[in-house]
């Protein structure tokens, strides 16, 4: 059987602001984000959380990836690979402004 092959060419870059992200994300769509992963993360249930990367890096268990969908002027949405069960149907808000967790450091968005 012939499969045909994908692979990721290169990557594109979406900033270091959260400002510049956004406008990304509007543009480009979804894209990974890495981020100082808390232990109470695990047992998040809903709700926005408001941590900033200095306060996550306090009671950071190790790094975690997840996929940046959207936003509102208040928070941003992210999916985790956690499944349905985890959070809020999968998906996790953040306060904006404020660096979650180091969301920052690395946005990025494959391009096959």
């Amino acid at each position: 059987m012939d499969s045909k092959k994908y692979g990721i060419k290169k990557y594109l870059w979406a900033g270091n602001s959260e400002d510049e992200i956004a406008a990304f994300i509007s543009q480009h769509g979804p894209a990974t984000i890495a981020i100082d992963m808390p232990d109470f993360l695990q047992h998040y249930v809903g709700g926005i959380i408001d941590l900033d990367a200095r306060g996550c890096r306090q009671v950071a268990a190790g790094g975690h990836g997840m996929l940046l969908v959207g936003y509102t002027p208040e928070y941003w949405i992210a999916k985790n690979s956690w499944g349905p069960k985890w959070g809020e149907n999968g998906y996790i808000r953040f306060v904006r402004g404020k660096n979650f967790c180091s969301m920052t450091m690395q946005v990025t968005v494959p391009v096959i």
